[in-house]
C-alpha cells in the first residue's frame, strides 16, 4: 500500500483496489502504535499481556490467531533464524523480559538486543516483525527519542543482524541492529529539526 493509501484506510475510508486484509491490518497497525504510545507515555514496564494486545491489534485481519502464541513451528520468510519450538516461548518470553529489566547495558543496545530476541522467538503465526519493531518504538518513546522504522535500504543490514543472531553472535547482532536504530534516530531529529518539531534528545552516549 501506498502512503495515500495507508492514509485513507487508517481515516476510516474504503481504498478501492486494495484488499481488504491490507486495509485491516494497515488500521490495526495505526491502533496497535497508539496503544503502544499510551503505554509510553504511562511508562508501563511492558509485559507478555501488553505484546499479546499490540499483537491483537497488529492482527487485526486475522481474529482466530491475534494474541496468541503459535502452537507449532515456523519458518521465517527471507530470515534465516530458527525459531525455538512452541512449548519454549512462554519461558523465553518471560527470559527476555526479565533480562531486559535487568540489563546494564546502554539503553538503545538492550533495546536492540531485545528486538534480536523476541524475532528469534517468533512467539506469533505471523504479525511478528510488526509487532517487535512496535516494541523497540514504545521504549524508545520511553527514552523520549524518535519512534524509527526499518528502511528499505537497510533491510538486507537488518536481515544480516537476524543471521549473525542465528550463527550465535549475538554480541554482533545486537551491534548491526543498533547501529540500524541509532543512525535512524540521529536521522529523525534532524528531519524533526527542519520542520520545527521539539524532541528531547538522547544524550551523546546514548547514540553511536
Amino acid at each position: 500500500m501506498s502512503f495515500e493509501q495507508t492514509r485513507e484506510a487508517v481515516s476510516g475510508k474504503s481504498v478501492r483496489d486494495v484488499p481488504v486484509k491490507w486495509q485491516e491490518d494497515a488500521v490495526g497497525c495505526a491502533e496497535a502504535f497508539r496503544y503502544a504510545y499510551e503505554l509510553a507515555a504511562e511508562g508501563c514496564e511492558v509485559s507478555e499481556l501488553e505484546i499479546r494486545r499490540i499483537h491483537s491489534l497488529v492482527l487485526k485481519s486475522d481474529p482466530e490467531n491475534a494474541g496468541i502464541y503459535r502452537d507449532a513451528p515456523v519458518t521465517i520468510s527471507g530470515a534465516p533464524l530458527n525459531p525455538p519450538h512452541c512449548y519454549m516461548i512462554r519461558p523465553l518470553m518471560r527470559e527476555m523480559l526479565e533480562d531486559f529489566r535487568l540489563s546494564g547495558e546502554r539503553s538503545l543496545r538492550k533495546i536492540a538486543r531485545m528486538h534480536s530476541v523476541f524475532e528469534w522467538i517468533h512467539p506469533f503465526n505471523d504479525g511478528n516483525g510488526r509487532t517487535g519493531r512496535i516494541l523497540m518504538d514504545i521504549e524508545l518513546i520511553k527514552l523520549g527519542a524518535i519512534p524509527v522504522s526499518v528502511r528499505i535500504e537497510d533491510r538486507d543490514f537488518y536481515c544480516g543482524s537476524f543471521d549473525a543472531f542465528n550463527s550465535n553472535n549475538r554480541d554482533e547482532s545486537a551491534d548491526m541492529l543498533e547501529r540500524i536504530v541509532s543512525g535512524n534516530i540521529k536521522r529523525n531529529y534532524a528531519l524533526a529539526e527542519r520542520f520545527g518539531i521539539s524532541w528531547t534528545k538522547l544524550s551523546s552516549g546514548d547514540l553511536i
